[in-house]
Parts: structure tokens; sequence; C-alpha cells
């Protein structure tokens, strides 16, 4: 949304306030943009303060300064495994995977019942999210997780759409080819795959495919 409330030298009040849902900018007490808040990660943990700016303009700077953050109970911070590290199970939105660089790009993120994904994040029970089998919590991160050669890959297929993809684990379902789970990858970008990751390296991927 382009505004010409910011004037390059000035120094201006930026205030940015969520309730019920909906997040408002205000410049100088004014409001000047207003939007629903979809996620509720983007209402807890850490802030970022930047700019944005059009390619075509050239560098930019800002500073900013007397910064006073209030947050309320927003309910506790979801934590996502890390696949790069140590070994277990989780869950990850797939965007790519070479097996011959032995590597994948994936986001960390979480499958959760929406009941207690309404409960944790303090979400009205009347609220369509809460209605849903399950929701998946985006962390936001991508990382590089190294990949073991010729890991094993399988496809979990979840009938009827219901909530046992809150509990599938890596290795589930039946096996595929490379050849297989790399075509449907490439038609699926940051598809859900659950991974089992040993001593930092992927050596099981399961595609979730959520029928």
């Amino acid at each position: 949304m382009a505004s010409s409330a910011f004037q390059v030298g000035q120094t201006h009040r930026t205030g940015i306030t969520v309730h019920n849902g909906t997040a408002q900018v205000t410049v100088d007490g004014t409001p000047v943009l207003s939007m629903p808040v979809t996620d509720p990660q983007l209402v807890a943990g850490r802030v970022v303060l930047g700019a944005l700016n059009d390619a075509t303009e050239g560098d930019a700077t800002v500073a900013f300064a007397n910064v006073d953050l209030r947050s309320p109970v927003v309910g506790q911070p979801a934590r996502f495994t890390d696949p790069t590290t140590g070994s277990g199970q989780s869950m990850v939105e797939l965007y790519s995977y070479d097996p011959v660089a032995r590597s994948a790009v994936a986001q960390p993120v979480l499958a959760m019942a929406s009941a207690d994904y309404c409960k944790q994040f303090k979400i009205d029970s009347s609220d369509i999210r809460c209605s849903d089998p399950f929701q998946i919590v985006e962390s936001h991160t991508r990382v590089t997780i190294p990949v073991r050669s010729a890991p094993k890959l399988t496809s979990w297929k979840n009938v009827g759409g219901g909530d046992g993809i809150v509990s599938v684990r890596a290795g589930a379902g039946h096996s595929i080819s490379a050849s297989k789970f790399t075509r449907w990858l490439a038609g699926e970008q940051g598809g859900l795959v659950a991974v089992t990751t040993t001593n930092g390296e992927v050596t099981t991927l399961t595609k979730i495919d959520n029928a």
C-alpha cells in the first residue's frame, strides 16, 4: 500500500496495535493501514524493525529510537524442532531436494489439532480455524538440511482429510522411488513432509498427501 505519511528526512511516531485479530498502523497518531492478522505467530516472539524500498529507487536507510514494545498474553510461542541438528522426528514444508548434492531446503512447521492450536494461541473457539481438523503452524524460517545418500522415501495419504496428519511419522505409508518423489515436489513446492533426522542428517522423508 503506497503512502505519503513518511517524508524523507523527517521523524515520525509510528505505532502498530493488534486487537481482536486486526492490526492497525498509525503514523503520528493517524491510522494509515488496517489489516486482519491470520497468523497468531505474528503477535508473539521476535520483533524486527526495518524498511522495504522499491528496487528502482536505489538504496534506503532508516533509523529507529525510543521503541516501546507492549505485548498482552497471547499464549506460549510455538517450539519448532531443528532438523539440522540431533536426532528425531519433525514436520517440514519442503521446497527443494537434491539427491546429488544430498541436501534439502525446508521450513520447520508444526501440525496441531485445531483444539490444541486454539488453546495454545488463545483463539476464540468460535473462530473458523478451531473447527478445522488441524492447523499448520509455520516457523517462517528456511533451513538447508543434509540428506543421507539414498534416504528412505515414502508416501502417506491423509484419507478423508482428518487430524491423522498430526500424528503421522516419517516412514509411514508405502515406499516410493526418488524420481517419483522429486516429480511430486516439482509440482508441490512447499509440500508437507515428515522427516527423520539422525545426527543432523535426514534419513527418511515421507510426503504427505492431504486428500
